[in-house]
């Protein structure tokens, strides 16, 4: 054997051991808890679970479809929200130039 191996052979070693002991450890605790505590336990485990990929599945189709709605557009409803935008900034810039001069 070479010194890689033994290396490797020890940390596995170490691993199963250390793994061995957290699992004993969580097995006692398991005993000493009430099985309906374990119950709600692993119900809302199991929730989490399922409700994550879910709510990712719905943040994904939402992206997607407005990505899909902005395609649809065309030019010209574009061009319109640009000039409503546009005017509407020059509205609030004149407003806001005379409320200056009033002052």
């Amino acid at each position: 054997m070479n010194a890689f191996s033994q290396y490797m052979y020890s940390v596995l070693h170490q691993a199963t051991q250390e793994f061995r002991q957290f699992a004993s450890k969580c097995a006692l605790a398991m005993l000493r808890t009430p099985l309906p505590r374990i119950f709600v336990i692993c119900i809302a485990i199991a929730l989490a679970i399922s409700l994550i990929p879910f709510v990712l599945s719905l943040f994904v189709l939402f992206v997607l479809l407005r990505v899909f709605l902005g395609l649809l557009k065309t030019p010209q409803q574009n061009h319109t929200y640009d000039q409503q935008t546009s005017q509407s900034y020059q509205q609030q810039r004149i407003y806001i130039k005379r409320l200056r001069r009033d002052e």
